[in-house]
């Protein structure tokens, strides 16, 4: 039996973008728990202290940057810190080579219209279940 998302972490400094995240995983799976951290240092602290099956990350936030929070946490967890994909408006080709560098499993665009928050999440969703296909 296939390993059962139930804990994602949403970190993103924009909290409009936070919220459409939770509403459209809710959508894609009501069981899904969703917590949202408005910047790392927070995410640091969560991520230490309860266990996350995938963390959403943003790129560019104030203070600790994903990129940053991703090799602060790893650092921490070691074989414990959750897969990552990052979740971004940069189009900066450096930026997502580094991220897969660290180890993202992928790097996604943020959707510039509020109905396409469903696609992506469903998209993220079906990402994990092929990961962790039994």
């Amino acid at each position: 039996m296939p390993i059962r998302l139930q804990n994602i972490l949403c970190v993103d400094d924009e909290p409009v973008d936070l919220r459409l995240l939770a509403r459209s995983f809710a959508e894609v799976d009501p069981c899904l728990q969703c917590e949202l951290c408005e910047n790392a240092e927070q995410a640091f602290q969560y991520l230490l202290t309860r266990p996350v099956d995938l963390a959403v990350l943003d790129i560019h936030m104030p203070g600790l940057d994903g990129l940053e929070l991703m090799d602060a946490a790893r650092a921490q967890l070691g074989q414990r810190m959750p897969p990552v994909i990052f979740l971004t408006a940069s189009d900066d080709p450096e930026k997502q080579r580094v991220a897969y560098a660290k180890g993202a499993i992928a790097y996604m665009f943020k959707p510039a219209v509020l109905q396409d928050y469903g696609t992506l999440t469903h998209s993220i969703v079906e990402l994990w279940r092929r990961l962790n296909a039994a």
